[in-house]
This record gives structure tokens, sequence and C-alpha cells, in this order.
């Protein structure tokens, strides 16, 4: 887990975050987005970018083997970040 999102700051990252995404779902890469969304290293992402995270992978949960694990990992990274405010960030995201 240490893929970094390329950008110079959030929204370029989120740009980057949502086309690769969105490219390999096109492909019908799916093992290969579900990996890249488990390699992240979510330590280093802002609140926007983790959200971001369970946003575009929400359209696909179904053909990831383990999204549970993912939204699990970044609901953690969230309760770091902003704890009063992860399950009403993540109610609809999970």
């Amino acid at each position: 887990m240490n893929e970094q999102i390329p950008g110079e700051d959030t929204e370029d990252k989120m740009d980057f975050l949502f086309d690769h995404m969105d490219n390999l779902y096109w492909a019908g890469k799916f093992e290969e987005a579900e990996a890249y969304a488990n390699g992240l290293d979510l330590t280093g992402l802002s609140t926007t970018l983790l959200v971001s995270v369970l946003s575009i992978t929400l359209c696909v949960k179904d053909k990831f083997k383990d999204r549970a694990g993912l939204v699990l990992r970044v609901e953690s990274r969230l309760r770091e970040l902003v704890p009063d405010r992860v399950n009403g960030i993540t109610e609809g995201l999970r």
C-alpha cells in the first residue's frame, strides 16, 4: 500500500483518480482497478480524496472482490481525520 496519486493539488489528484479508474473500468480491467485502489497509501490523502476513492469505486462494488475491506480502511483513516463525521460522510458510499 504505497501507491501515490499524482498531481499538484487535490483537484489534480481527483482528476487523475477518476480518469485512471474510469479508463480501467471501460477497458474491463476491474482486477487492476481494485489492485490500484487497494494499493493507495491512504495516510497522505485528504478527506476529499478519501471520499473520492469511495465514490469512484461505488459503481463497481459488485465487480471488486473486497471493496468492503477498502471501505473499512478508508473509514479507519477518516476516523483519524474527522472522527465525528465518518458515518455521515460514508453513509451512501459503502
